[in-house]
């Protein structure tokens, strides 16, 4: 599932109340919940709590995300898997063989 915002001490929540009671009933029969939040939605406080963060099992976040936040996550028992975020790399350009259709 997809997250507004997290932080370790309150929880998991999003912008929007509807979306938070279905992200909760998710969790609830779920067997492993999974959840991803990049480095932007760490720190924050949104409208609509969802729950605390030990709901989730596991977290995939990205590589820059605060080493605190990762830290207190994995000490409050959630699996947090680290992406490392790579340079970006320009388009790769095709080789097109371009006929033309009156020859």
């Amino acid at each position: 599932m997809g997250v507004s915002a997290i932080d370790p001490a309150y929880g998991i929540s999003t912008a929007n109340h509807a979306e938070a009671q279905i992200k909760k009933m998710i969790a609830k029969a779920a067997k492993t919940r999974i959840a991803l939040a990049d480095h932007s939605k760490f720190g924050k406080q949104s409208f609509a709590y969802v729950g605390p963060v030990n709901d989730v099992n596991i977290l995939v976040t990205d590589s820059a995300t605060d080493s605190k936040y990762i830290s207190d996550l994995r000490e409050a028992g959630l699996e947090v898997i680290v992406a490392e975020i790579l340079p970006a790399q320009p388009p790769a350009r095709r080789n097109r063989a371009y006929s033309n259709k009156n020859d």
